[in-house]
């Protein structure tokens, strides 16, 4: 058993180690929103929300000098959609430019691909989507992130500790 311990904190270890700086920064905050019940960390120390016109329900996190932003946000399956006719009316919005990769079950789905955002009409930019839907379909949660294509490198370790802990709905 000791064996198998060591072992595990080696792996863990050199797992960590090799993260990038991104993934490790101090400044990660758990969210839990009162209504709706998901969950996930946000990187508070690189982002800060900003109360803007998008809503009481989405909340709009934008990088500290940077062109990054994140979105949360939830709310009710009005129309009854699965997730993949959720998905399809989503990839069909018009601020997507491009779906290239996309995947999910019975009751989730990922998007990403190529975005347009107000104000960046002359920059690429990747998003990643993540919704997730309570076990009966009647409620969803998503997280969508933005950020320059040119520094994909520099936030796939952030975008993989977002989808990591996000929890869906209740």
């Amino acid at each position: 058993m000791p064996r198998l311990i060591i072992r595990f904190a080696a792996l863990l270890f050199a797992l960590t180690a090799n993260l990038p700086a991104i993934a490790q920064a101090p400044g990660w905050q758990y969210y839990e929103d009162p209504e709706l019940g998901f969950t996930i960390d946000l990187p508070l120390a690189q982002f800060e929300l900003i109360e803007d016109d998008a809503g009481p329900e989405v909340m709009r996190l934008y990088e500290r000098g940077g062109d990054a932003m994140i979105e949360v946000y939830g709310g009710e399956n009005v129309e009854g959609l699965s997730a993949a006719g959720f998905a399809d009316m989503l990839s069909r919005a018009d601020r997507i430019a491009e779906v290239t990769y996309r995947t999910g079950g019975r009751s989730w789905f990922v998007l990403s691909g190529y975005y347009e955002r107000l104000g960046f009409e002359a920059q690429e930019l990747i998003f990643y989507a993540k919704f997730m839907f309570s076990p009966g379909l009647e409620r969803f949660a998503a997280f969508e992130i933005s950020y320059p294509a040119d520094e994909k490198q520099r936030f796939d370790a952030l975008v993989e500790r977002l989808e990591a802990s996000f929890r869906r709905p209740d």
